[in-house]
């Protein structure tokens, strides 16, 4: 299952279709994605109520989040259109109701890490696009926000341009227990490195410092691997 949200943003509209694309074409059934574009927060309350209504204890839910977003001590917060935040706590209240097994959210947002703070819990894997204290951009090179395209680009070839997807959850060598699925724990070192790699290339190309953005991360709470695409 999966609730996949624009927010807020240039290239976000991109960011998402590009995340549905990919696990549409690597096991998942479209019918059992949202795909949120523009969302107001009334939106994101609707698709998390039909998650809750159709997600069992077998199913793995995902949520990809790629907007602005910003935390502190106090909280974290995801901006939507119309001009209000999906909270910590409004997730939190939302996930209570769900009867998956296990959730994994993917928080391509600024501050992101601070997400991790405040929803981590047994069963749960979250993956952020940058530390607390640092933002994430989307970029013009590839149209797409940098963390969430390393993870899951479907079918373009740029950074390193080596004749294949440069999505991790694409790659059939990044399944390193041959259960012939790619899971978040084995995609997330392939996804941070690149990340790396690419905005330090970028940084030198426009004369920006590359260290006031990036630093992935990501929190682990689920027992064993948590499955997203299916390679085999």
């Amino acid at each position: 299952m999966g609730c996949i949200d624009r927010g807020t943003g240039y290239y976000t509209d991109n960011t998402v279709t590009k995340w549905h694309n990919c696990l549409v074409k690597y096991g998942w059934d479209n019918g059992h994605i949202r795909l949120l574009i523009r969302a107001s927060y009334d939106d994101v309350e609707n698709a998390m109520e039909w998650l809750a209504s159709v997600d069992d204890g077998d199913d793995l839910d995902l949520v990809m989040w790629s907007s602005h977003g910003g935390g502190s001590s106090w909280g974290y917060g995801f901006k939507v259109v119309d001009g209000s935040s999906v909270t910590d706590r409004d997730l939190n209240k939302w996930l209570e109701n769900c009867s998956a097994k296990g959730f994994c959210l993917v928080a391509c947002t600024c501050q992101a890490e601070w997400a991790i703070d405040f929803l981590k819990d047994e069963s749960r894997v979250i993956m952020t696009a940058c530390s607390k204290n640092k933002g994430t951009w989307e970029s013009g090179y590839i149209k797409n926000e940098p963390f969430a395209y390393f993870l899951a680009e479907p079918t373009n070839d740029f950074w390193p341009q080596d004749g294949k997807p440069d999505g991790a959850l694409t790659m059939k060598d990044l399944d390193t227990n041959h259960d012939g699925w790619v899971s978040a724990e084995e995609a997330f070192p392939y996804a941070q490195e690149k990340y790396v790699e690419y905005k330090n290339w970028v940084a030198s190309r426009q004369g920006w410092d590359p260290d006031d953005v990036g630093d992935p991360h990501i929190y682990d709470g689920f027992e064993g691997d948590f499955t997203i695409t299916h390679v085999d």
